[in-house]
């Protein structure tokens, strides 16, 4: 009987502050873009589950969407690591090739994320897709066939704040009237990413799954609710074996935020209390 895994990255978010990024990161002009203390944390937990894709080896490895976090415009950039987009897609792609290396896959396939961080410049997955020298998908959905079973795969979009599982059953419902009315998509096994939290919701006619992501909980995150919006870190894989599809999340370790975040740079709140003191004249 013939097995099939299927490895799923995404929302690495590399060129934000709270995103994936390589250790020693050398840029244009002799620049060398160190990642903060919580960002090094992040990166041994990347280095740690490359070494189990060594072990599990998928046939193959999707990379579905929001890999680069893109210019930052709301912010005017204020949370980028460099606002030089091709150095986030050189950044990601180093880090993906490490990834890559330890699966050693067959077939690899590279998704858009969303439109906000693909950016309206250039399309960031793309580029980063051509670098690798990987097969690009564009924005999805797809129906992908992997042993004879059909996994419909997109990035997603839209927020979830609280009730997760309505979201999925949105999209599966949507599924079934696509199947239903014109036919465009056939597929019983649902992935998405982008919603930063990992998920198996499972229904006799249905598996919807959402992979995790590698981006810390952001500023916006803790706006919204620092306790509901709390980002699930690390990776997917479906095992497909004699048509049964068996989910395998890596799950890792979370690091504690920075103390205090001003401009960005991570500082101690001594060091805080002077950056926000206004002095009269």
């Amino acid at each position: 009987m013939s097995r099939h895994r299927v490895l799923f990255l995404s929302d690495l978010h590399a060129g934000s502050v709270w995103g994936l990024w390589p250790e020693n990161y050398e840029a244009d002009h002799d620049r060398c873009l160190l990642p903060s203390d919580a960002q090094k944390m992040l990166y041994a937990e990347w280095v740690r589950l490359c070494g189990l894709f060594e072990k599990s080896k998928p046939n193959t490895v999707i990379l579905n969407g929001d890999i680069i976090d893109g210019p930052g415009y709301v912010k005017r950039g204020r949370e980028q690591m460099t606002p030089d987009l091709n150095d986030q897609v050189f950044a990601a792609e180093e880090l993906v090739r490490m990834a890559l290396k330890a699966a050693n896959p067959e077939t690899v396939y590279a998704l858009s994320g969303s439109d906000y961080h693909s950016s309206v410049q250039q399309d960031n997955e793309r580029q980063l897709a051509k670098n690798l020298g990987v097969e690009y998908l564009g924005c999805g959905p797809h129906d992908l066939v992997f042993d004879g079973v059909s996994v419909n795969v997109s990035h997603g979009e839209g927020g979830v704040y609280w009730y997760r599982g309505t979201k999925l059953d949105k999209i599966g419902f949507a599924m079934l009237l696509g199947i239903a009315g014109e036919g465009l998509y056939d597929a019983k096994h649902i992935v998405r990413s982008h919603y930063h939290f990992e998920a198996h919701l499972h229904y006799r006619h249905q598996d919807m799954y959402v992979t995790p992501c590698f981006q810390m909980q952001t500023d916006f995150m803790r706006k919204k609710d620092p306790l509901k919006m709390i980002p699930n870190i690390g990776a997917m894989e479906l095992t497909i074996e004699g048509g049964v599809v068996t989910p395998r999340f890596y799950d890792c370790r979370h690091p504690p935020r920075p103390k205090t975040f001003v401009s960005g740079y991570s500082i101690h709140p001594e060091e805080a209390k002077k950056v926000r003191r206004i002095k009269k004249w």
